[in-house]
Parts: structure tokens; C-alpha cells; sequence
């Protein structure tokens, strides 16, 4: 279980990412998310699947499930931080 802050997370396998996932064949830095649920694969060579479709870029919404490497994740809530 991850909670996401209000603000850009990096997932991967990289150190430096805020949501990072040990699965091999993710890249250092896969995919980055932001606050109000718009996911972005971070390079060509990074495979996401939203809901069993392959993007590069999508918006995630309760109940999507996020496929990355052999990893699923699959999105509890999706609240857009207040002001």
C-alpha cells in the first residue's frame, strides 16, 4: 500500500523514487503520477498498462489497475488535494 503526497511522485526501482518497487522488470524510474491522476511512463522503453491498455500517458481514477513489469497496482482512492 502506497499513499501518494501532494505533489509529483516518481515510481521504480531507482533509490531516488518516492513509490519504489523491487519488481526487475521495472526501470529505475518507470512512470511519474502526479496529484490529480495523470500517469506518465517516463521513457519509450517503459511498458504501462491502465486497465489492460498500454499507455504512455493516461488519467487513473478509482478502481484502475496499473500494470507495470509483473507488478499490479490497483488505485483505492483518488482525491484531488484542497487548496
Amino acid at each position: 500500500v502506497f499513499q501518494l503526497r501532494d505533489e509529483v511522485e516518481l515510481v521504480g526501482r531507482g533509490k531516488f523514487c518516492t513509490v519504489r518497487l523491487s519488481d526487475p522488470g521495472l526501470q529505475e524510474a518507470h512512470f511519474v503520477i502526479s496529484p490529480d491522476g495523470r500517469l506518465n511512463a517516463s521513457t519509450p522503453q517503459c511498458r504501462v498498462e491502465v486497465d489492460g491498455e498500454v499507455v504512455r500517458s493516461a488519467v487513473i481514477v478509482e478502481g484502475s489497475r496499473v500494470k507495470v513489469g509483473s507488478t499490479e497496482l490497483v488505485v483505492s482512492d483518488v482525491s484531488v488535494p484542497g487548496p
